[in-house]
C-alpha cells in the first residue's frame, strides 16, 4: 500500500502566520510616522543653513524660524526644552532632543528617542 502524506502548514500555523503578520503591519503603521516626523525636523533643521545672519538672531528668533518650518512640513510642535540653542565665538550650536511615546497595546509603549545636531 502507498500512502502519501500531506504536507503543509496547519490550521493553527496559519492562524499564528497571519496573526505575526498582522501584528507587524500594525506596529510598522505607529513607528513609520515618527520616523517621518524625524525626517522633516532633520530637513527644517539643516535648512537653517541657508538663513542669512543666522547668528544675529536671538534665540526667540530662532526658535519662531524653525517652528514655522515645522508647521510648513505639519509636523510635532518642538517645546523650548527641546531645542536647545547656544551661541560662541562666531559660532551657533542648535540641539534638538526630543523623545515620542506610540502606545501599542493596553500598557504597552515605544518610546523613541532622537537627536539633531546642527553646528554652523
Amino acid at each position: 500500500m502507498n500512502l502519501t502524506r500531506q504536507s503543509g502548514l496547519s490550521t493553527l500555523g496559519m492562524l499564528l502566520v497571519v496573526v505575526l503578520v498582522v501584528g507587524g503591519l500594525l506596529l510598522a503603521m505607529k513607528l513609520v510616522p515618527l520616523y517621518i516626523d524625524d525626517f522633516a525636523i532633520a530637513k527644517a533643521l539643516e535648512s537653517l543653513r541657508t538663513e542669512r545672519n543666522l547668528y544675529d538672531m536671538q534665540k526667540k528668533e530662532i526658535r519662531k524660524t524653525l517652528r514655522r518650518k515645522l508647521t510648513a512640513d505639519y509636523t510635532r510642535e518642538l517645546t523650548d526644552e527641546e531645542v536647545l540653542i547656544s551661541k560662541s565665538k562666531g559660532t551657533i550650536n542648535i540641539d534638538i532632543v526630543y523623545e515620542s511615546r506610540v502606545p501599542i497595546v493596553y500598557n504597552l509603549d515605544v518610546v523613541a528617542k532622537f537627536e539633531h545636531h546642527f553646528v554652523k
